[in-house]
């Protein structure tokens, strides 16, 4: 047997968010409308001709269809650079894991980096 064939992942949560949490899927399963929808060509203005759009592109679609998507168990907006959301955290419920699913970075933590403004965060996605 090769040795893909002998992995097993387990993905774990809170036993109390187990009911409320999204199970992961393979990457492939969750392609989005707009990938299926795209077209595999179209008119390219900088070379003057109909060529190949990302929807052939190799590494674009290992990009999107490698690996495990883990959804939010909400919606997350964000209008005029504010983020919002509601999520009614189970009855009884309590943990050491932030109940919001964002975080950030203040800028110092990501200094000596292409991320690094002294007035930008860096959102992340928490885990509940």
């Amino acid at each position: 047997m090769d040795q893909a064939a002998e992995m097993m992942l387990t993905f774990r949560c809170p036993p109390g968010l187990d009911a409320v949490l999204p199970r992961p899927i393979p990457a492939v399963q969750g392609l989005p409308d707009w990938y299926k929808a795209a077209p595999a060509k179209a008119f390219n203005q900088t070379m003057g001709e109909e060529t190949q759009t990302v929807k052939k592109c190799p590494p674009f679609i290992d990009a999107m269809t490698y690996g495990f998507l883990i959804p939010l168990p909400i919606d997350l907006s964000v209008q005029d650079g504010e983020f919002s959301w509601s999520f009614d955290v189970p009855k009884g419920f309590v943990s050491e894991y932030s109940h919001s699913p964002i975080g950030f970075h203040d800028p110092s933590q990501v200094a000596g980096t292409p991320f690094f403004d002294d007035d930008r965060f860096i959102i992340k996605f928490n885990n509940f």
